[in-house]
């Protein structure tokens, strides 16, 4: 019967796909025709467009390389493989063969369409360019008329190794950010070729959450970047911490023992190289996560969870010294920016804490002994500063409530504070934002408006599997302003959206109710709450949890002042919690 079901469902989708003309969807791009597949009646995805030569042999651990192969038979879609990265039944998933990225468009071609590309999260150790759909952009392609382009970057050890035989091989003398410079490529194609499918490549919004907010973060201070796009997004961002941006010396001792670990060491000299890139990705991946009992004496204290990130490698090809830094110079891409974090940013990242610190006892509340450690291993010599301002009284003693908003305001907030502040004094727009959802289940067992819980909303996925604590919350008008934020940011880089006759499709009713997302100033520091009815805050200088959406200034001073300084685990230093 089922069968049967689905065979009727089939014959009845290939006669509507019949009456569309297939002729609609081929596009011609610099390397060859790609062939698109029809989602509704007015919009199409193309899968699975190489964009650079397969990182392979040779070519692991360095730069990308533009794709030069060409063809003339329409190549088929195809949701890509996501790239190599721990996780699975094996342990190890995805395939080194995995820069490609898709595009979602209105199927008609012939015009000149804002364009979004997107770099996801997952802390440069996981992730994809789909993610179970959650990042399939055609209903935000569809609901608002914008070109959504997603795209695949190598990831851990094979996306950001940093070695002197790889600084040594460089005619630029960059090492550490092949992973970064995937992205770039990308960026590259996409100027290249986005008009074939509608796209205006002077309207390119690059946007990312988590890692890949952090990414749009080396963009905007990468000279090679300078031009691909015009505007930018950053969901759950950072601008200096050394734990993702990090420190050369640090990062090559790091890949150096991981090296040895693999038999390939250093005193191979000419060998070492080749040894690396002989090896199967899979067994380099596991033996950085550990798997073999592996514990590196040179690691970020987030290993094995998030142990990687781009290189401060001090050259314009890959990142030239710690971004804040670079923004505060006037060296960087002046464009407009739109950035923020979740109330709740740091409430995952808690569960976590067992694996970076072994032996931790969750929750924190009935383990004190677990919070000393953490505090201990995390800020070393700078403990004392941080319990005068996070004081276990503010949060009813609770210590669980205090580690997650020390997260929040450390990693994401209160860099989104200096980096806002930043953009204004060199006169430029930046509209910040604090998501602040009622989440529903989520909320109820502590997790609350958790990081990336924004996602849905942005592309109008999964949302019929949220359901809210407050039957009046939506998630489908919830997904109506962000979406129209969004949109109507890369329409005219405002997310109020200007002009009504500029007002993205589908945005009129959220844009004539809500368009009063005030531009950031040093003098007026507002903020953005997103929400069901959005409304606006500013940066207070006293407030205290739970009045806390946005942290008070003493604790963001405490960050400007510690944040880029994260220490790292040398020499035989291993904190078990007994």
């Amino acid at each position: 019967m089922v069968g049967a079901m689905l065979r009727c469902l089939l014959l009845l989708w290939l006669a509507e796909a019949e009456d569309q003309s297939d002729a609609a969807l081929v596009v011609d791009t610099a390397n060859g025709p790609v062939l698109g597949v029809w989602r509704d009646g007015a919009s199409a995805s193309w899968w699975g467009i190489p964009f650079a030569e397969p990182p392979l042999g040779k070519l692991r651990f360095r730069e990308p390389q533009a794709l030069s192969q060409t063809w003339t038979t329409p190549r088929p879609s195809k949701i890509p493989p996501e790239c190599a990265q721990r996780g699975g039944s094996k342990g190890v998933k995805g395939q080194e063969d995995c820069l490609y990225l898709n595009v979602h468009a209105p199927a008609q071609t012939n015009a000149s369409r804002p364009v979004l590309v997107w770099i996801y999260g997952g802390g440069f150790s996981m992730g994809s360019s789909y993610e179970l759909g959650l990042y399939d952009g055609h209903h935000l392609s569809a609901k608002h008329e914008v070109v959504v382009v997603t795209l695949n970057y190598r990831l851990s050890a094979l996306g950001f190794m940093a070695l002197d035989a790889l600084q040594g091989e460089q005619p630029a003398g960059s090492t550490g950010n092949h992973g970064v410079q995937d992205q770039q490529l990308a960026l590259r194609w996409v100027r290249r070729n986005i008009a074939a499918f509608g796209g205006d490549a002077t309207r390119v919004t690059v946007f990312g959450e988590s890692a890949g907010a952090f990414s749009v973060m080396w963009h905007l201070v990468s000279p090679h970047s300078a031009g691909l796009f015009q505007s930018a997004i950053m969901e759950s961002g950072t601008v200096e911490t050394s734990l993702f941006f990090q420190p050369l010396e640090k990062a090559k001792a790091y890949y150096e023992e991981l090296a040895e670990r693999l038999h390939c060491p250093k005193l191979l000299g000419p060998l070492q190289l080749p040894c690396l890139r002989a090896l199967p990705p899979e067994l380099i991946l596991a033996v950085e996560g550990g798997a073999d009992g592996w514990r590196p004496m040179q690691r970020s204290t987030l290993w094995p969870v998030m142990p990687t990130g781009p290189a401060v490698d001090g050259t314009d090809h890959g990142l030239p010294d710690v971004p804040l830094k670079l923004v505060k110079q006037g060296r960087f891409n002046k464009v407009p920016l739109l950035l923020g974090a979740n109330e709740n940013g740091g409430s995952i990242f808690e569960m976590m804490l067992p694996e970076v610190l072994p032996g931790a006892k969750l929750p924190l509340k009935r383990n004190p002994e677990s919070l000393s450690k953490a505090l201990d291993f995390f800020f070393r010599e700078n403990v004392s500063k941080v319990e005068q301002v996070y004081t276990q009284s503010e949060y009813l003693q609770d210590p669980d409530k205090m580690i997650r908003r020390i997260i929040r305001d450390l990693i994401f907030l209160c860099p989104a504070r200096a980096l806002a502040s930043a953009w204004a004094q060199q006169g430029l727009p930046a509209y910040l934002y604090v998501f602040d959802f009622n989440y529903g289940l989520a909320k109820m067992i502590g997790l609350g408006d958790f990081h990336g819980a924004e996602l849905p909303f942005v592309f109008r996925n999964w949302l019929e599997f949220i359901k809210p604590i407050d039957p009046l919350q939506s998630p489908w008008h919830m997904a109506d302003i962000m979406s129209c934020k969004w949109a109507s940011f890369a329409t005219v880089r405002d997310p109020n959206g200007g002009d009504e006759a500029s007002w993205p499709p589908g945005c009129q009713a959220v844009n004539r109710k809500f368009s009063d997302w005030p531009a950031f100033e040093a003098g007026q520091r507002f903020f953005y709450g997103l929400k069901s009815r959005p409304d606006v805050h500013a940066i207070l200088k006293d407030n205290r949890y739970p009045d806390d959406l946005f942290p008070r200034d003493e604790k963001c001073d405490l960050w400007d002042q510690l944040g880029m300084y994260m220490p790292w685990v040398q020499g035989a230093q291993d904190v078990i919690v007994l």
